[in-house]
């Protein structure tokens, strides 16, 4: 059984970052390379993610550079949990967590792990959890109560120039633009992209505590030092699991691993027989008193795991893994059956928000008044400036019943074109893309002309070929290399 020899922060300061939320700049500095450079690579000199630089798209962009979202029928319910609510992850993903935990509670009978500390009984208290509600989330809470009490107080110049939904859009470009270049994101791929998406919401993430990520001395103290430490962590590897770098109580599933890609795609299975365990009552009528019946299991074809059991039955949707030869293709075949690509819907989303903070907004507020100048004589053709007088008007604001009457792609007054010309705008925005007023009119016609050329039929062809266009050239993806997951945007 492993021996507890925890340093003390009194007797060996060194070996502890003291750094939290309280600490000075120069403190956090000091303190969290000493962290980054020192503390971890001893207590855990294997690999690992680390999310806080470069693996920080880590299943949120994928290989070709573009902001995903998890398809949600690849989820499974995890096994061993410690949550009010049931906890999901990919389906490969729950598989191999089932496998781990048991493992690591079997070491634990075994006497191979110290029947105590966060890694003696694991249990997940957080997995996945979901972009686009959190997106809807951070538009509805966060977002749209600074458009309306702040942006568009009552006695601001921008709520006066609110008559409808014409100059309401004029409106909502200014605060767009304003909150974009402040580090608010609108669309949803911005919103991917951008320090407000958690690792959580890839789908690979399951984490065993509640710490918070800016309390170094307790990473440490309850962590890293904890006796069971290294040995969990060694045995995470055998079914594909990493730590965190700067959240050691956070497993992710590692894609790089050939044994996450055996859960992937499946072990060679066997069924054991069922014990049999009827008896006859009475009446000769059989009786089953054992329910457990065994699951299927296949072992490990990786040299070195081949004692390591896995219920690991694979999944169809990752059936062409195999024949793939490099990690290119490999990591393109996962994303493609794994992901969803956001930009194809940022749109969509962006408009129902619009429209929904324009409702709002003159269902709270409906009348708005506003000073015009008008002739004392009632004449409102202003003949003679001698009787000229400014003059206040109450102007009912109408809500907008129809998302098609002001979205329709043919009907709408703002339509297919205007959402090519939005998207663009937004984009280049939330991509910091610094372009001059001729090149963005050149590039927008550039998609216009796309758009107008293309197939009409099927039904959005031509709006999807704009949309293409404007994604892949215009706004480019996150990087211009190959993702892998020790290389995000140029960083190793």
């Amino acid at each position: 059984m492993p021996q507890s020899n925890k340093p003390v922060l009194d007797n060996d300061p060194d070996s502890f970052s003291t750094a939290d939320n309280n600490s000075n700049s120069t403190d956090v500095f000091v303190n969290r390379v000493k962290y980054r450079d020192e503390i971890f690579p001893d207590a855990a000199p294997f690999s690992y993610f680390n999310f806080w630089e470069e693996d920080r798209y880590y299943g949120r962009i994928n290989s070709l550079g573009n902001a995903v979202v998890l398809r949600e029928d690849r989820l499974k319910q995890l096994k061993y949990c410690d949550a009010p609510t049931p906890l999901f992850a990919f389906n490969f993903v729950a598989d191999a967590w089932r496998d781990f935990v048991e493992k690591t509670r079997e070491a634990t009978t075994g006497e191979k792990l110290i029947p105590s500390g966060p890694y003696a009984d694991l249990a997940a208290t957080k997995a996945w959890q979901s972009i686009p509600t959190q997106y809807n989330t951070y538009m509805s809470d966060t977002v749209y109560p600074v458009f309306s009490e702040v942006f568009m107080s009552v006695m601001s110049e921008n709520n006066k120039k609110v008559t409808g939904f014409d100059s309401y859009l004029e409106v909502l470009t200014n605060f767009c633009e304003i909150g974009i270049k402040r580090g608010s994101p609108m669309t949803l791929s911005g919103y991917i992209e951008s320090i407000l998406c958690s690792p959580l919401n890839t789908g690979l993430v399951i984490e065993i505590g509640d710490t918070s990520h800016a309390e170094d001395y307790e990473k440490c103290d309850e962590f890293l030092y904890d006796p069971n430490f290294t040995t969990v962590v060694r045995i995470a590897s055998n079914y594909g699991f990493v730590i965190d770098k700067n959240a050691p109580w956070r497993f992710v599933a590692d894609i790089r691993s050939p044994v996450m890609r055996e859960y992937m795609t499946g072990v060679r299975m066997s069924t054991p027989p069922t014990p049999l365990t009827n008896d006859l009552l009475e009446c000769n009528i059989p009786f089953v008193r054992n329910f457990n019946i065994p699951e299927p299991y296949g072992y490990s074809a990786i040299g070195g795991l081949e004692s390591v059991l896995r219920h690991a039955t694979g999944y169809e949707e990752y059936e062409l893994i195999p024949s793939k030869t490099t990690e290119e293709e490999i990591f393109e075949e996962f994303f493609t059956q794994a992901y969803l690509e956001a930009w194809q819907v940022d749109m969509e989303m962006f408009k129902v928000y619009a429209l929904d903070f324009y409702n709002t907004y003159v269902t709270d507020i409906p009348v708005v008044s506003t000073r015009i100048v008008a002739d004392v004589a009632g004449d409102w053709k202003c003949v003679n400036p001698d009787r000229l007088r400014h003059k206040t008007e109450a102007i009912f604001r109408q809500v907008i019943s129809s998302f098609d009457e002001v979205f329709g792609p043919e009907s709408g007054k703002y339509g297919d074109k205007w959402s090519l010309r939005c998207y663009y705008n937004l984009r280049i925005l939330e991509r910091n893309k610094h372009t001059s007023h001729s090149s963005r009119l050149k590039n927008l016609q550039d998609a216009m002309n796309i758009y107008y050329f293309a197939p009409p039929s099927p039904a959005g062809r031509k709006y999807f070929a704009g949309l293409r266009h404007i994604h892949q050239e215009l706004v480019g993806p996150v990087t211009a290399d190959f993702l892998t997951f020790t290389k995000i945007d140029g960083k190793i």
